[in-house]
């Protein structure tokens, strides 16, 4: 495999993890003996994150995908 898709294989790696340390955290979060309104608050603050490892992880395939076209 050339440069291109072990980069995209990273890539997706990375972006993978974001979305487990998402889920460990809502998980946390949602076990947590707090009121509603702050578990609701937790869980926006994690939207952003959560989106970015997705839009990561779909760039990585992205990547992939073009340097498995190349070779």
């Amino acid at each position: 495999m050339g440069i291109i898709s072990l980069s995209g294989v990273g890539i997706i790696i990375v972006g993978f993890c974001g979305v487990l340390i998402c889920l460990a955290r809502a998980l946390q979060i949602r076990r947590a003996a707090d009121e509603d309104a702050s578990k609701r608050a937790a869980l926006a603050r994690l939207v952003p994150l959560n989106v970015g490892a997705m839009g990561l992880s779909a760039i990585g395939i992205m990547v992939f995908v073009i340097g498995v076209l190349l070779d």
